[in-house]
């Protein structure tokens, strides 16, 4: 739905998982807002899981991002869960980060917040970039990283033209890494 300008990769990034607390807002009203906002680096909608909107926000000074979470990402009617990311995957790096490959094309996106045991985060964060490392093609991407917040340890976002593609790894490589013990996924077609 909205890209932002081109910026180079910041040190610090927040994730926003937008959910509207009022029946008759609108997903695309509250997410070209966000976008239009200097300080997101995207935004976009997201359907199928407990979250309506992502959003996207990156700075090498970390008051930016506390400043903005405190002040204009506060609106009426909007409830936004606000992880922190923490440590990135070494190999296929931290979730919003350019699929080169599919820059510019069409394509579908999910976005998977992961819960793990109890001390287990690093280990289930290691399995999942070991194993996307050697799924990645052109036509299929994979980032992750440890996010602080509650109820989730771990954020994974893949990209594919294809959403069965999506759909297949989620359940055939996803749910079978030792130490997650709940995951909530959401979808998006992004332009």
């Amino acid at each position: 739905m909205a890209k932002k300008k081109k910026k180079k990769d910041a040190y610090f990034s927040a994730y926003g998982f937008l959910s509207l607390a009022e029946p008759d807002a609108s997903v695309t009203d509250a997410i070209a807002d966000y976008a239009a906002m200097d300080e997101v680096s995207f935004a976009h909608a997201f359907v199928g899981g407990s979250f309506d909107g992502f959003v996207v926000v990156k700075s090498d000074v970390f008051e930016v991002i506390q400043s903005f979470i405190l002040g204009p990402a506060r609106r009426p009617g909007e409830l936004i869960d606000w992880t922190i990311l923490v440590a990135a995957a070494v190999i296929i790096r931290a979730p919003h980060k350019k699929f080169v490959a599919m820059e510019g094309e069409p394509h579908h996106e999910s976005l998977t917040r992961i819960s793990t045991e109890p001390r287990k985060a690093a280990a289930v964060l290691a399995a999942i970039d070991a194993l996307y490392a050697e799924k990645i093609t052109a036509d299929f991407g994979a980032r992750a990283a440890i996010v602080t917040g509650p109820k989730v340890d771990i954020l994974v976002e893949l990209a594919s033209p294809s959403i069965e593609a999506l759909q297949g790894s989620i359940l055939d490589d996803l749910t079978k890494i030792p130490g997650i013990t709940a995951s909530d996924t959401s979808f998006a077609f992004v332009e």
